[in-house]
């Protein structure tokens, strides 16, 4: 039988060791943080440093021909770097609008490109409008039915738009067999109770 007095020595020895290890623990990753921040730290630093310069010019700069008139010098172009400071942005040519309409008198070749572009949002707008004059387009809820029902589409039917391209009018036409037989149904329902 183990006595009171060994019990309590092996519980001071193995609660030593545990706070000993716990103490050591806790040291090693205090360590490793603090070696974690160090070079962090001075990376970033010299990261930040670093793009808040704006850069030199090029090194290599190509001589014009001798008899040549002007000025010449190659260079990056450093307006669409976020992180240079001190360029001017946007520069002239940086954005759409401007590539395409700044030169408008010379620029014979973006011509079509303007053309092209034009013709497509014309397009789209006539499309989306000729869209909506279509009879399953519900708009108007002013009124209770819906515009393809018989009763709020007997007098408009055939002015709905259908097809975009119909030059004899074949799809404005009125068809009377159709309406007569519409007609009939919707007094058939009435009568039975379901309208």
């Amino acid at each position: 039988m183990i006595s009171s007095e060994s019990h309590s020595s092996c519980t001071r020895i193995s609660s030593t060791r545990l706070s000993t290890r716990l103490l050591l623990t806790l040291h090693m990753s205090l360590l490793r943080a603090a070696n974690f921040v160090k070079p962090s730290r001075s990376l970033l630093a010299a990261r930040f440093a670093s793009t808040t310069l704006a850069p030199g010019s090029s090194k290599i700069q190509l001589q014009k021909p001798a008899g040549e008139q002007g000025f010449f010098s190659y260079g990056r172009n450093f307006s669409r770097n976020p992180f240079i400071t001190g360029v001017p942005k946007p520069q002239q040519g940086d954005t759409p609008k401007t590539f395409l309409l700044r030169r408008i008198g010379h620029a014979y070749e973006v011509y079509p490109l303007i053309l092209l572009s034009v013709a497509l949002v014309t397009g789209m707008v006539l499309t989306a409008y000729y869209s909506f004059t279509k009879i399953e387009i519900w708009i108007d809820k002013r009124y209770s039915l819906p515009p393809w029902d018989w009763e709020r589409a007997r007098d408009t039917y055939w002015k709905m738009g259908t097809v975009y391209f119909d030059p004899d009018g074949r799809t404005r036409k009125r068809c009377l067999l159709m309406e007569a037989l519409q007609d009939e149904l919707v007094a058939a329902a009435k009568k039975r109770g379901t309208r």
